[in-house]
C-alpha cells in the first residue's frame, strides 16, 4: 500500500508498506527556488468540508517521522497542533490550561500508553475527543471493549483523507 501527501511548502511525503516487510516514510523537501511550487496541490483545496476551524489537536506519536506528518497535513487542514512524542510529554500538556479540542494518539507508546493517557486526559478534560492509531490489528478487533465515548481509532497504515475525515467528525460530534 502506498500513500502520498503534498504540503503547501512544495513537498511531499511517500509512505509505502507492505504486511511482513515494513512501513518506510519517504519525505521530499523543495529546494527552496520555488520552482515544484506550481504543479503541487496543497490540501486545503482537496479537502473541501474536512477542513478544521483553528481546534487544538494534540499529536502523540513516538516516531518522529509519522507525527511529522500527522502535523503537517493537520495545519494544512487549518488546525492547531501541539505535539509529544510519549505520555510522558503529553501529560503536562493535558495537565496545562492549553486549549485542546481533541487527541491523537498512538496506542502502543512507551511508558504510558495511548489507552491509559486517554483516561488521564478524559479524566481532567470531560468531552475531550481521542482518536487512537495502532499498528496492531488485535487491538483494532477489539475497538467495542477498548473504546469509550467520543474515541475511535485507526489502524495503521491509514491515509491521510481518513485522518482528515475521522477527526473532523469526531469534532463536528456534541
Amino acid at each position: 500500500m502506498a500513500l502520498k501527501s503534498h504540503w503547501s511548502t512544495g513537498g511531499h511525503a511517500r509512505i509505502t508498506s507492505q504486511l511482513g516487510t515494513g512501513t518506510t516514510v519517504t519525505l521530499f523537501l523543495p529546494d527552496g527556488s520555488g520552482a515544484d511550487k506550481a504543479s503541487i496541490g496543497s490540501a486545503p483545496s482537496q479537502h473541501g468540508s474536512l477542513m478544521g476551524e483553528g481546534e487544538v489537536v494534540l499529536v502523540v506519536e513516538d516516531d518522529s517521522a509519522v507525527r511529522l506528518l500527522i502535523v503537517d497535513v493537520l495545519k494544512e487542514l487549518r488546525y492547531r497542533t501541539l505535539e509529544a512524542e510519549d505520555g510522558e510529554h503529553a501529560l503536562p500538556i493535558i495537565e496545562s490550561a492549553q486549549r485542546i479540542d481533541a487527541v491523537v494518539s498512538d496506542v502502543g507508546l512507551p511508558g504510558i500508553n495511548g489507552r491509559h493517557l486517554a483516561e488521564v486526559a478524559l479524566a481532567r478534560r470531560p468531552g475531550l475527543r481521542v482518536l487512537f492509531l495502532t499498528g496492531y490489528a488485535a487491538t483494532a478487533s477489539s475497538r467495542a471493549d477498548f473504546l469509550g465515548p467520543g474515541m475511535d481509532m485507526m489502524t495503521k497504515p491509514f491515509s491521510m483523507d481518513d485522518l482528515a475525515r475521522i477527526v473532523r467528525e469526531m469534532l463536528a460530534k456534541d
